[in-house]
């Protein structure tokens, strides 16, 4: 079995230090290597390390890596680090001799990618960086902690810091993809812009009416100037009490107090069910809550990479329509690319792959770069084809397992 050179150096500093038997590691490294994931996580994952020590492990097999540090002066570093619970960079100046220190700035190099890609300005980076010595808090903790950069940006930031100490990316494509990050999560972020959605579209995506029945009554509302809703009432195509419940949902989507795809679940709810506005939305947003995972649409709304098409983007996320469907309004606004990696990366992200930080990066460095987004995920080691295989054979295990306890049952009865 072949072992990537990260995850050797990560396996020999934590049997070095006693922190898990090496029988143990090399089940763990299995597991890694199966997966397609990095040693660091899967022991993340089984609780032999904890989140901090885990980076503290990145940054001493990048030190490892450009020869800052000795394995002796690492392994002392590590030690300290977990024993006092501090980060790495507070524990070198104890264990490292002042040359060696010298040579290593990565807090800065940190912050210089915060401050090129437009997340903090100069003089908030120098604050810190000095509160950051004095008091032993890692930058971007003492960052995150005073609200001054989120955590998605601080994520994003160090995935794509690691990707240039590997050399997977250039500085300029780190920062330029950084900034795109940047300016979508400030604008995904924002109160929704207000949609105007016609109410035959709303009455058509919620299935109470089809699309030649409200274009009917179109022609005939152009021809006699009757408002839409009093044509589809004289065609006994719609009752009072549905008319005045579309227009309600209508006016709160026009005031953006709820989404497109939320309007027509509580429409359709109440057209079956006959409850009502505020009933129906009440089931709208538990059935909301449940869904956790984004769609193609909604990932492409936190890249920016189409300002220009922001309003249709939220369309399609909002519509309400089956994922297929989304899909294919999607390749029509921006090209088969990107929406063949938006579906290729909201897939990695639904099953665990991938966290949205990568996902976000993935997209932005394969697009400056032009490199296939699959190309670019096994460039830098976050997915290839066996991950694709693998958790297609997870799903057809999982549904051939629902099939028969599904017949069992049947046998039961």
């Amino acid at each position: 079995m072949s072992m990537n050179q990260d995850n050797c150096c990560i396996g020999r500093l934590i049997t070095e230090l006693g922190w898990i038997p090496a029988s143990k590691l090399e089940d763990l490294a299995s597991i890694a290597y199966e997966g397609n994931q990095p040693l660091g996580r899967i022991l993340l994952q089984h609780s032999y390390i904890s989140p901090e020590e885990l980076r503290n492990l990145i940054e001493a097999q990048a030190l490892l890596r450009d020869q800052h540090i000795s394995l002796a002066y690492a392994k002392r570093a590590l030690a300290f680090s977990s024993w006092y619970r501090v980060s790495l960079e507070n524990a070198l100046p104890w264990v490292v001799p002042g040359d060696s220190i010298a040579r290593v700035d990565y807090s800065r190099r940190l912050g210089q990618l915060l401050v090129a890609s437009g997340c903090v300005d100069r003089i908030t980076l120098e604050n810190n960086l000095d509160v950051s010595r004095r008091v032993g808090v890692r930058l971007g903790e003492l960052l995150k902690d005073r609200a001054q950069v989120s955590e998605n940006m601080l994520s994003a930031s160090l995935e794509s810091q690691k990707l240039l100490r590997y050399g997977h990316i250039s500085e300029n494509h780190a920062i330029a993809g950084l900034q795109r990050i940047n300016r979508g999560l400030i604008r995904y972020r924002a109160p929704s812009q207000k949609l105007i959605v016609p109410l035959g579209q709303l009455l058509v995506n919620s299935g109470i009416l089809s699309r030649k029945n409200v274009d009917d009554a179109l022609e005939v509302s152009r021809i006699n100037g009757k408002p839409l809703g009093e044509v589809l009432k004289i065609f006994a195509l719609l009752g009072d009490g549905m008319l005045d419940s579309a227009l309600h949902l209508q006016r709160l989507l026009h005031t953006g107090s709820i989404k497109f795809a939320g309007a027509s679940q509580a429409l359709n709810h109440i057209y079956l069910n006959n409850v009502t506005v505020q009933e129906a939305l009440n089931t709208v947003n538990t059935l909301s809550a449940e869904s956790q995972d984004l769609s193609p649409a909604e990932f492409l709304l936190l890249t920016d990479v189409f300002p220009d098409k922001w309003q249709q983007l939220e369309f399609i996320a909002n519509s309400g329509l089956p994922r297929q469907n989304q899909q294919s309004r999607l390749a029509e606004q921006v090209g088969n690319d990107l929406t063949r990696a938006s579906v290729r990366l909201t897939y990695l992200m639904k099953h665990s792959i991938l966290s949205i930080e990568q996902a976000l990066i993935a997209l932005h460095i394969s697009t400056l770069t032009g490199l296939d987004i699959d190309a670019f995920l096994e460039r830098v080691g976050w997915a290839n084809q066996s991950t694709f295989e693998r958790i297609g054979t997870g799903i057809q295990d999982r549904e051939s397992k629902q099939r028969h306890e599904g017949v069992l049952c049947e046998a039961a009865a």
